[in-house]
């Protein structure tokens, strides 16, 4: 299952955004010695002032880019937004503003080492709830449940209250590699070691098992549901992406892409949307097939490790940042950068999703 990384601002390794400054002491007291916001940072001149010779503040740090792009340049007077970076983000048990601007400098100096951790367009977030399971992995599906597979392959279902609801578990098929959430009522969990599909209730009882040997399928690599609850099948052996029914009839397939494409897909990952089919190969980039099993393109982004699809657009999840591709429009934003190797990352909805160092998913809100 692959599953990996607006919010606070995050200010070395703390957490910015509760407002709460030391002993509920005010703005002024946190950023400069009782001094008021406006002489912290600018020689009792207003924050405008301060920033660019009266201009606002957006004009003054990016000649009129948004306050992303103008802390994607890594430089704010004489200081620096954390080397550069733009989005890391760094949790400490909620720590209030004080600590957070405390454990680094402003104006002359340095906002941490890690950089601003601000998320897309903006926006900030504020922690909800950590949940309990500690995990190797997680996904989550359209209304906000969260799915996490623990180290003996149990899943866990988490409500978006952040409490447990159910769970399932069987190690008899071997390792769980992917849940596909596309449909909360109709699970699919992967299992490629005995090449099983199994689907799953919304109380996580099992409701039917998917040999995949039955339709002549033994080295499957990437599953998923389609939209007529029928199950998309890449079989990597055949260089053929098929859809198979539920009592292992092949119903559709594609062509042999090894004589179609000058390299054959490797796909970890497929996601069905609508028409569309989308097949993720790292180190390749992202075929796209209609629902007749017909290859169209490929989308450059051999970087892409997994794809989320949500609100029509495909979320791009890399090593290091978040994008989202607009199919229609051929657009593509940066959702979020500078994101540390052993986070992984999930959005959904207005939430963001985190896997940290400690292996426990923490739960944070996108504010407008």
């Amino acid at each position: 299952m692959k599953m990996k990384k607006v919010g606070f601002l995050v200010v070395g390794s703390f957490l910015v955004g509760s407002w709460a400054v030391g002993q509920w002491a005010g703005f002024e007291s946190a950023v400069g010695s009782g001094a008021g916001f406006e002489s912290a940072v600018g020689s009792g001149a207003g924050f405008e002032s301060a920033v660019g010779s009266g201009a606002g503040f957006e004009s003054a740090v990016g000649s009129g880019a948004g306050f992303e792009s103008a802390v994607g340049s890594g430089q704010w007077g004489s200081g620096q937004f954390g080397s550069g970076q733009f989005g890391s983000l760094a949790v400490s048990s909620g720590a209030g503003f004080e600590s957070a601007v405390g454990s680094g400098q402003w104006g002359s100096g340095q906002w941490g080492s890690e950089g601003v951790g601000v998320l897309d367009t903006g926006r900030i977030q504020r922690h909800l709830h950590t949940l309990s399971t500690p995990c190797r992995d997680f996904t989550t599906d359209k209304l906000q449940n969260v799915y996490v597979v623990d180290k003996n392959n149990r899943v866990h279902k988490y409500g978006p209250d952040g409490r447990e609801q159910f769970h399932f578990n069987n190690n008899t098929r071997g390792t769980l590699q992917y849940i596909d959430p596309t449909d909360p009522f109709n699970l699919l969990l992967f299992y490629p070691e005995l090449q099983v599909v199994a689907t799953l209730d919304r109380t996580m009882n099992e409701t039917a098992v998917l040999e995949l040997f039955t339709a002549g399928i033994f080295n499957a690599t990437a599953i998923g549901l389609a939209t007529d609850n029928n199950i998309w099948v890449y079989d990597q052996a055949a260089f053929r992406l098929k859809k198979v029914g539920q009592n292992g009839e092949v119903l559709i397939q594609s062509d042999n892409l090894s004589s179609l494409l000058d390299a054959p897909p490797i796909a970890t990952q497929l996601l069905a949307n609508n028409n569309i089919v989308y097949l993720n190969c790292p180190g390749q980039g992202v075929y796209v097939f209609d629902n007749f099993g017909q290859f169209h393109q490929l989308l450059p982004y051999p970087d892409v490790v997994s794809l989320q699809l949500q609100d029509g657009k495909l979320v791009l999840y890399s090593d290091h940042r978040v994008r989202a591709y607009n199919p229609e429009t051929l657009q593509e934003q940066v959702l979020r950068g500078g994101i540390n190797s052993d986070v992984q990352v999930r959005y959904q909805g207005n939430r963001v999703y985190e896997k940290e160092a400690d292996d426990l998913v923490r739960v944070f809100s996108r504010t407008p």
